[in-house]
Order: structure tokens, then C-alpha cells, then sequence
């Protein structure tokens, strides 16, 4: 892991000049809203639940000034995890302490749930960073190829130092991923 973190540094580092970046051609927010009600609700539900679900969708896609790649993206999804893998899904599947019938209740910040869901968070900005077009193609197939073995390292070794290794991890990957534009 200390490999990936050290290229994801050398990544940070040779990234692009900061400063003002071009406007972007924006989503179709209401599509995007559309598509995204529909994925998480399904085509079932009282219209006026519907459309109050697409209005607060609506203003999400507006308040991210999602780009046109990104409303694409989420506009080829037909269920949530394809939607998952886009870079702004706007709704996240959830995979991590999902389950009843534990009777433990709720998971404490503390707790292996919870430490899982901090870990899951950088996968997904993993998942993100690999498929970000700017990232070299033999550098993404890494990405994609060893994402499985993370996500079955932090569920097994469940510790607060893994909690804070995924937390650094996910905060120099999301900083590597501004740097090179993704």
C-alpha cells in the first residue's frame, strides 16, 4: 500500500498548473435528475414523490456544476452500481455494515462499521481515480486490478490504524486527482 501512496504522491507532484480552470459544458441537470430518481426509485412510486425527489436531484447536479461527462456518465447507468463508478453519482449503493438482525444498533465512529465505511470511501475515490481519462492507461488497469485486494485487506484488519491509513490514503488521492484534472 505504501507503493500506491508514494506514486499517488509523484502523481500530486508532477500535476497540473494551479489557477483558474476553463468552464466546463454542463450537465443537463434535469436529465440527470430524471435518471437518477429513476435508478433509486424505480419506476413505481406516487408522482408527487417522484418529482420531489427529482427537484432535490436537480439541485444537487446544479450545486456540484456537474460536466457534461459527468451527466453522461450517470445518463448510461441503468442501476446503482454502474452509477457507482461514475465520478459524481450523486446517490451511493450501500455496501459497507449493511445488514439487520445484528441487534447491535446503530455503529459507533469508533466501531469496525464505521472504520469499514472510511475505508470504503477511499476505494471509491479509487474507483473514481481509475477511471479518470487523464490517468495513463497501465496506471488505471493497476488501480482496477488491485482495488478487490484493498477492499478485502481493510474488512479483515479492522483497526484505527487502518482507519487512519485509509483516511491519508483517500485525502493524498483526492488531491492527486485535482492536480491532473480528474
Amino acid at each position: 500500500m505504501d507503493r500506491h501512496l508514494a506514486a499517488l504522491i509523484v502523481l500530486a507532484a508532477c500535476g497540473a498548473e494551479p489557477g483558474p480552470q476553463p468552464r466546463r459544458a454542463g450537465a443537463d441537470c434535469q436529465l440527470v435528475a430524471e435518471a437518477v430518481t429513476t435508478i433509486e426509485l424505480g419506476n413505481y412510486v406516487p408522482v408527487q414523490e417522484r418529482l420531489a425527489r427529482e427537484k432535490a436531484m436537480k439541485s444537487a447536479c446544479e450545486a456540484l456544476n456537474l460536466s457534461k461527462a459527468d451527466g453522461d456518465c450517470i445518463l448510461t447507468s441503468k442501476t446503482a452500481s454502474e452509477l457507482a463508478w461514475c465520478p459524481h453519482p450523486l446517490i451511493m449503493p450501500t455496501q459497507v455494515g449493511g445488514g439487520s438482525g445484528s441487534g447491535a444498533g446503530p455503529a459507533g465512529p469508533g466501531s469496525p462499521q464505521a472504520r469499514s465505511a472510511i475505508c470504503e470511501t477511499y476505494v471509491r475515490t479509487l474507483e473514481r481515480f481509475a477511471r479518470c481519462s487523464k490517468l495513463p492507461a497501465e496506471t488505471a488497469r493497476s488501480l482496477r486490478q488491485q482495488i478487490p485486494q484493498l477492499r478485502t485487506m481493510y474488512t479483515q484488519y479492522s483497526t484505527q490504524s487502518t482507519e487512519d491509513s485509509c483516511k491519508m490514503a483517500n485525502d493524498a488521492t483526492t488531491q492527486a486527482m485535482v492536480q491532473i484534472g480528474c
